[in-house]
């Protein structure tokens, strides 16, 4: 897709490859080069029951899953690829969770400061989930992240554990160097 305007995906109805109506594009965010934007999407009640445990929070879908975008978004792949993706599971410190767990959480460096929300997993590779999408703080960007609004990623290497938050077993400096040399 050449040319997508984020701001106006918002609100509008999103279909699978199979034109199965599954919820609509509730947000966006900007990500780092390799995954671009992210779409947060409300999914139909039945569609959340059958596929994601009747979970309310925003499905992540990746520019890359649009096939095009008129007067709705079309997706390049069906609600059960989505789900698989959803609901794979991550090793993050000495556990396995399910990566719909890790969204919309707050995520503390391991000095306990919040440095922001996870909101997007990203695939790396085939069978693992090894990366999520930080939206931080605005402190934390001001301080660390040249001031950006943008997504930054999180390593699963970088998860201690997951209770109500998502603890990291490194400072917030030491991760933004990773996002130093992830992103830049």
């Amino acid at each position: 897709m050449e040319n997508l305007e984020p701001e106006g995906v918002k609100g509008k109805i999103v279909y699978d490859r199979n034109n199965v109506e599954i919820g609509a594009v509730d947000q966006y965010w900007i990500g780092w080069e390799e995954i671009g934007y992210v779409f947060g999407v409300k999914l139909k009640p039945k569609i959340a029951t059958k596929y994601v445990k009747s979970s309310t929070k925003l499905m992540p879908v990746h520019y890359e899953d649009i096939a095009n975008v008129a007067e709705n978004v079309n997706l390049n792949k069906t609600i059960d690829e989505l789900s698989a993706f959803w609901n794979q599971n991550v090793i993050a410190g000495e556990n396995t969770y399910p990566a719909i767990e890790f969204w919309q959480k707050p995520v503390c460096d391991s000095e306990n400061t919040k440095i922001g929300t996870i909101y997007a997993s990203v695939r790396t590779t085939p069978k693992m989930l090894k990366l999520f999408g930080l939206c931080l703080e605005p402190e934390i960007s001001e301080k660390y992240a040249k001031g950006t609004t943008n997504l930054m990623p999180i390593n699963t290497e970088h998860i201690l554990r997951m209770e109500e938050t998502v603890f990291l077993n490194k400072t917030v400096a030491e991760i933004s160097r990773y996002w130093r040399e992830t992103t830049e």
